[in-house]
């Protein structure tokens, strides 16, 4: 059997207002290029490119953005529950822990963590973003988003410490 090819594509992380852009990988299990411990990052678009390509590395055009910040004022401040946002955080956090190693809070296999991910999953799907449409619209509850909240600052943690 053939192994697909890893594929690339860049990642920009908004952290307290700066912009760190890197790459971020498919494979078997996904993750993001790291320098030792941390993630191997760069201050604009066009260095990251200037790396690909000295690492004859090919690359999607298309950047991911990430605002790490929205996340920290979210926990000061908590609000409405953006179900896609939420759901690229906990999953770009599970990729960056598998590439650094860390243990995330938000993988660990709990039965409330499971319905807090699928609870994101399903608000995330297209037919709860139309005008009107509250059918997949998650409904809260206090424990739910305690355990958000522990997802939250336990990713913003991994993400501080690998930049």
């Amino acid at each position: 059997m053939i192994k697909p090819m890893r594929a690339y594509f860049p990642f920009t992380f908004i952290v307290e207002n700066q912009s760190y852009c890197c790459i971020w990988y498919s494979d078997s299990v996904d993750g993001f290029i790291m320098d030792a411990d941390k993630i191997k990052h760069f201050s604009s678009m066009s260095a990251l490119i200037s790396y690909v390509v000295s690492q004859n590395l090919m690359i999607a055009e298309e950047t991911t953005v990430l605002f790490v910040d929205g996340f920290t004022h979210w926990l000061e401040e908590p609000a409405e529950i953006d179900c896609e946002e939420f759901l690229m955080f906990w999953n770009v956090v599970t990729d960056l822990a598998h590439s650094s190693e860390f243990s995330f809070y938000g993988d660990h296999t709990t039965k409330i963590l499971t319905g807090v991910y699928d609870k994101l999953f399903i608000g995330s799907q297209l037919p709860s973003k139309e005008a009107g449409n509250s059918l997949n619209a998650p409904i809260w509850d206090k424990t739910e988003r305690l355990e958000l909240t522990k997802v939250i600052e336990d990713g913003l943690r991994i993400i501080k410490s690998c930049l």
